[in-house]
């Protein structure tokens, strides 16, 4: 990972499935704090204990903004500001509701998971008082003891999702509109990570993907700090081979009445492995490639099947 402490960013491993799958970003700034994604109700333990190694009291917290309302992004939001009495809570203003009364985030996901794996993986999820949410749009302005956080609308991963841009660090918030890139993926002989789209359901648009990360990519940032997983270079090879995927993914639009769920998740693994083939030039890949990928596979899949069915009923 990029090491940005110097900027006052670090990132927290949430611990969501595993040890280095998802990242929240403390964002320290004079005597006040900002935490971005801070993941599930079960990371907030692990953010409170972070403040403290830190010696920061939870009372300098000020700012917990979610990039996206996703579980793994937010889930934790309600039950970190019950812990944060100064903090506000800024979200992108489609997903706001939701994160105030999240019964139907829950009800969503508990249909997928299952009671038990539901609250194995999120624990309980507790709604944010209306009155400490601001529901951001495009251009907002956040001042963490005056240093300027910019709100971007960053559609295509989800219609509710926005990336922080920070100019003190040069440095995007990027949740998931940059994909993902964890770290078992880095070649030890490169500065740039290796980054794969997600296009998980249910409201992927390739599209809207590509100009998101075209429209931030024009701020020339120095870094990304992805939540899967943490800080890295925002390196211009690894942006336009994350592209080529995306684009590979809408290429895949004609296909899809053809193709079954396991012939889509394979057509989406070799697009990500071709990309990441490219990447290592002269490197093995890990063995453990697929297995590092299926549930990101999968949930690729069911992605861009529910958006071709969107696309298809739409003509």
């Amino acid at each position: 990972m990029a090491d940005v402490s110097r900027f006052g960013i670090e990132p927290i491993d949430t611990h969501y499935t595993r040890p280095g799958h998802a990242a929240a970003h403390l964002l320290m700034e004079g005597d006040q704090v900002a935490v971005v994604d801070c993941g599930t109700t079960l990371a907030v333990p692990l953010i409170v204990e972070a403040l403290t190694r830190r010696n920061l009291e939870l009372a300098q917290v000020s700012a917990i903004i979610a990039t996206h309302i996703h579980l793994d992004h937010a889930g934790g939001a309600g039950a970190l500001l019950a812990q944060c009495p100064h903090a506000t809570l800024y979200v992108h203003h489609v997903g706001a509701a939701h994160l105030i009364d999240p019964a139907k985030l829950s009800n969503a996901a508990t249909s997928i998971y299952g009671e038990e794996l539901f609250g194995n993986r999120y624990g309980v999820i507790v709604p944010a008082p209306a009155e400490r949410v601001v529901a951001v749009e495009d251009s907002f302005e956040l001042q963490l003891a005056g240093r300027v956080l910019r709100f971007y609308d960053t559609p295509g991963h989800a219609r509710h999702h926005c990336c922080i841009w920070d100019e003190k660090s040069r440095g995007v918030f990027a949740g998931d509109a940059f994909g993902i890139g964890y770290k078992e993926l880095r070649s030890t002989e490169k500065d740039e990570p290796f980054l794969f789209p997600t296009s998980s359901p249910a409201a992927f648009d390739p599209a809207a993907m590509e100009t998101s990360i075209m429209k931030m990519m024009e701020l020339a940032p120095d870094y990304l700090y992805i939540t899967h997983y943490g800080p890295v270079v925002a390196a211009p090879a690894a942006v336009a081979r994350l592209l080529d995927q995306v684009r590979g993914f809408a290429a895949l639009l004609p296909l899809l009445p053809e193709l079954s769920n396991d012939q889509l998740a394979a057509r989406v693994f070799a697009i990500i492995s071709e990309a990441y083939m490219d990447y290592l030039g002269n490197e093995a890949p890990p063995a453990e490639l697929g297995e590092l990928l299926t549930e990101d596979v999968d949930l690729n899949a069911q992605g861009i099947e529910i958006w071709g069915k969107r696309m298809w009923k739409n003509g």
